[in-house]
């Protein structure tokens, strides 16, 4: 709450609180928070499963997450967010259109 109300006196703020109002901008809010709650809770049943069910130890159940921590880690680098500040988007001559257009995802 205190981030909302700081961020809305700011002549120039970090998260411009307009793109609210944006419903497709709301819906990729949405489906990235039900895709990253989905996976923490996958990860974590996950984990349950392999120390309790099959018996692996700690050590032995990050090995097997290492795979995926490996993809999360590329596809990261790869999708990364446009740059920002005075400095060429990636994908983009133009750098008004930072928040409108992505490199990868």
């Amino acid at each position: 709450m205190v981030f909302v109300l700081v961020e809305s006196r700011l002549t120039s703020p970090m998260f411009d609180l307009g793109l609210l109002r944006i419903p497709t901008f709301n819906g990729g809010l949405v489906a990235a928070w039900g895709v990253s709650a989905s996976i923490f809770a996958m990860l974590t049943y996950l984990v349950i499963y392999l120390q309790n069910v099959l018996g692996y130890s700690a050590l032995q159940t990050g090995v097997r997450f290492l795979p995926l921590s490996g993809a999360i880690f590329v596809v990261a680098a790869i999708c990364r967010p446009p740059v920002v500040g005075g400095y060429r988007c990636a994908g983009s001559s133009r750098p008004d259109s930072c928040w409108s257009e992505s490199a990868c995802c």
